[in-house]
């Protein structure tokens, strides 16, 4: 007999795992190398996933999920944030946190913009450990006798889902099913402490890897590993917990963080609506039929996994071979990891690189179609990429630039396509999976069949992979990968740099209130954070209306402000937004020309600010001096036109009908906070349309604090002479800029040297390891095992013949 080799197609003997040589090799005798190099096809594979990794990581992203993963270690290195603040994850995920902040540092000396740095950065551990996890799979194809041993390998790194995920999304998915396949792979090489080690560092990352726990279980139940081998992944597993979460449990603030974290994923996946978790996209088997489990879908998921658990374990104490319990080891993990997301009925499309793990799993152990393991994923991947947002016009690429205004090629989106498309994908993954086990149906597929489908679903993978490189390519982008790209990620500020406060208002006073933990948060923080809140002003003078308009260049509005005596010593500017009409102004995306000046006094007033509202009308906006209106506090405006304005201009704007909204621009604020009068200036942005339609504008005040209190009372607020009212308040601290707030730049620089050389390094030797020619490992599993029979038993006992691995096309 003869299989294909990692390069899917040259030949190498093989021995039936029952002969003699076949002994005393953990798995049986695998395939051997010549060298440790791979295949030609994954070689070529791993290429192609570099190349287009490169293409997606600077320019791509979710900038919530990414401020949502590296804001707490950023908010530890610019303020001294405690590390642990909201972080419900293990502290080997904060050292890779840290690691990303320290290496984007460096990356923004060299050039780059701030948010690319931290993008590059972040996602760098990800696209190694989708190599690697390519690496490993091949090197488990070798060790449990599969055919072409390369393929499941190969079809990982071609397949555009762990690509989008960690190199385009920036996701932690691929180390969880880094951790699972490095750990079954240490287990397999009788490296059990070692993969007890891999297994807890996974955890403290991401649950998932717990479920290697039950493989060592399974093996040890059917007589694989030792006792002794047991105790030694339970130690390394024990250690590398403690080291995860001990430092979080060993402080008020980590341990409240990872038990209220815990407490909340908890309530979240048992609630009844958990099902809208992904609302209304969802990539689990419930959406394939339109159900909603509630809170029996962690039964339904459970009983699920114990009935595959049951009936594989069975089959391995018929077994007679070691190599084939040591498969049915392998497909319990990758039927595991399907069933926690297959029943999850909140899979998110990002989940779809743990479908894709898990089939590789399986696909080396049974005969799983190429097909299957390519589309299924990518139409679960391609149902978040149809609808992001609720289907409206905005992508990952364009939300990373979104304080450029840079916008790419559109985007088809359909929420209905992405239902269906979603629905789709998890029919596919189960179809594939039921029809599996039918050996006899496989048998009957011509062999010319089969290498069509594999080199199609190559072709159709490689092909979606290109596509996302070279829409990531487009100038747009990467214009603002540049130093005068965005300093930073778009929800950054609003994610992390401000905590917002419970309101609860009254008439005249306004009570904002804090958890003790944000407080002790703030508290301890190197630098102390402000008491931001956001104020409600109304208009010194609105009047609207869009009934007439009056064609005159001539057009005059007068306003008058009561109460201007008074109000006048508190005011220095103020925002005057007219409505303005010109035949050219068609589109927004047509530049505004020939805006006229508006004339105060004398004074010649250019406009600040355009905003268009219809074909033909915007609303233009002049920053007035206080000092342009009268004693009174009257003013008069009129247009002045432009040395280009031929156009008329239409000012909707009669004695009876007015398009006027006076609002502060700069002034003086007094509040008593706490029963301490303040009084500082305030100045407003420039109006947006919220202030149009609601007619009230938001001010933002910052007052330093001492020492910020659980509970805040304020009063008697009053903007530009005024009254106003407390809208939301909360702790802010200052506007993020480089890393270097509370850590010495050199130092940073050099953690950001060390993080990529550990990156890289480690990778290497780890891809060295997995791929380097092995001499057989005498010392793992009972002598039972390791003579390859269980005790008493000289024949299979209703074990299936194997899928592809040994028996795909028998010569």
């Amino acid at each position: 007999m003869t299989l294909l080799d990692g390069d899917l197609g040259a030949p190498v003997s093989w021995q039936a795992p029952g002969s003699r040589t076949g002994r005393g090799l953990i798995g049986g005798t695998a395939a051997r190398r010549a060298s440790g190099r791979p295949g030609l096809a994954l070689a070529a594979a791993m290429v192609f996933h570099v190349l287009a990794a490169l293409a997606l990581m600077p320019v791509a992203g979710h900038p919530y999920d990414l401020a949502a993963l590296t804001g707490t270690s950023g908010a530890w290195l610019r303020w001294g944030v405690p590390l642990f603040y909201h972080w419900k994850f293990g502290f080997d995920l904060s050292v890779l946190s840290v690691g990303s902040q320290s290496l984007s540092f460096v990356l923004e000396h060299l050039g780059m913009s701030g948010a690319a740095a931290l993008a590059v950065a972040w996602k760098l551990p990800f696209v190694l450990a989708d190599l690697l996890i390519a690496v490993l799979l091949a090197d488990l194809g070798r060790q449990l006798h599969c055919r072409r041993p390369s393929l499941m390998a190969t079809l990982w790194l071609v397949s555009p889902v762990p690509l989008w995920v960690s190199a385009g999304h920036g996701q932690i998915e691929s180390m969880t099913v880094l951790a699972v396949v490095l750990a079954l792979d240490m287990l397999l090489r009788g490296r059990p402490l070692l993969a007890g080690i891999v297994a807890g560092l996974g955890i403290g990352i991401e649950y998932l890897p717990a479920l290697v726990a039950l493989v060592v279980i399974f093996w040890f139940c059917v007589s694989v590993i030792e006792r002794r081998e047991l105790y030694r992944f339970a130690a390394g597993c024990a250690a590398a917990l403690a080291f995860c979460f001990g430092p979080l449990l060993s402080s008020d603030i980590g341990r409240a963080s990872l038990l209220g974290g815990l407490a909340y994923s908890s309530a979240a996946a048992s609630q009844p609506g958990h099902v809208q978790a992904a609302a209304p996209v969802g990539s689990s088997l419930w959406a394939v039929f339109g159900v909603s489990p509630g809170a029996l879908w962690l039964a339904a998921a459970l009983a699920a996994s114990a009935a595959l658990v049951i009936v594989l374990a069975r089959r391995a104490r018929g077994a007679e071979s070691l190599v084939d319990r040591r498969r049915l080891g392998i497909l319990t993990a990758g039927g595991l990891l399907l069933c926690v997301t297959l029943f999850d009925p909140g899979s998110l499309p990002q989940f779809s690189v743990l479908v894709l793990g898990g089939l590789c799993l399986v696909g080396s152990c049974v005969d799983v179609s190429p097909a299957a393991v390519v589309l299924g994923p990518f139409l679960q991947l391609a149902a978040g990429l149809l609808d992001v947002y609720g289907g409206s016009f905005q992508s990952y690429w364009y939300d990373m630039w979104v304080a450029t205004g840079a916008s790419g090629w559109p985007f088809p989106q359909s929420l209905l396509a992405a239902d269906w498309t979603a629905r789709l994908g998890a029919l596919v993954v189960a179809v594939a999976l039921l029809l599996a086990p039918l050996y006899v149906l496989a048998a009957k597929i011509p062999a010319r069949l089969r290498s069509l489908v594999t080199r199609l679903s190559l072709a159709f993978a490689a092909l979606a992979t290109a596509f996302l490189a070279i829409w990531s390519m487009q100038p747009a982008f990467w214009q603002g990968v540049g130093s005068h790209g965005p300093p930073t990620l778009a929800d950054f500020t609003s994610y992390t740099a401000f905590q917002a406060g419970s309101l609860s208002a009254r008439p005249g006073r306004a009570l904002l209130s804090f958890s003790t933990q944000e407080v002790l948060a703030a508290r301890e923080s190197t630098v102390r954070p402000s008491l931001k809140l956001t104020v409600a002003v109304r208009p010194f003078f609105a009047k609207t209306g869009a009934d007439s308009a009056r064609s005159d260049h001539g057009a005059v509005q007068r306003f008058k402000i009561r109460g201007w005596l008074h109000e006048k010593a508190h005011v220095h500017s103020l925002w005057v937004s007219v409505l303005v009409g010109r035949p050219g102004w068609r589109s927004q995306a047509r530049s505004f020309g020939g805006v006229p000046a508006l004339a105060v006094h004398g004074l010649s007033i250019r406009s600040s600010d355009v905003t268009w509202v219809a074909p033909g009308w915007a609303v233009v906006t002049y920053d007035v001096p206080a000092s342009a209106v009268s004693r009174r506090g009257r003013s008069t405006l009129r247009l002045r036109e432009g040395s280009s304005g031929g156009d008329v201009t239409d000012w909707n704007g009669t004695p009876h009908v007015r398009w006027v909204l006076v609002f502060l621009r700069s002034g003086t604020a007094t509040m008593t906070i706490g029963g301490i009068r303040w009084q500082g200036q305030v100045t407003l942005p420039s109006p947006t349309p919220s202030w149009w339609y609601r007619h009230v504008a938001d001010a933002p005040v910052q007052v330093a604090q001492r020492s910020p209190r659980t509970r805040v009372s304020v009063t008697r607020v009053v903007i530009g002479g005024e009254r106003a009212a407390v809208a939301s308040g909360g702790l802010a601290w200052p506007s993020p800029g480089v890393l270097d707030h509370t850590i010495d730049g050199p130092l940073l620089f050099a953690l950001g040297i060390v993080d990529v050389a550990a990156l890289l390094g480690g990778a290497l030797v780890l891809g060295r390891w997995a791929a380097r020619t092995r001499a057989p490992h005498p010392g793992t599993g009972s002598e039972a095992a390791r003579t390859g029979q269980l005790p008493g038993r000289h024949r299979a006992a209703g074990l299936p013949q194997p899928g592809p691995c040994l028996a795909e096309a028998a010569e």
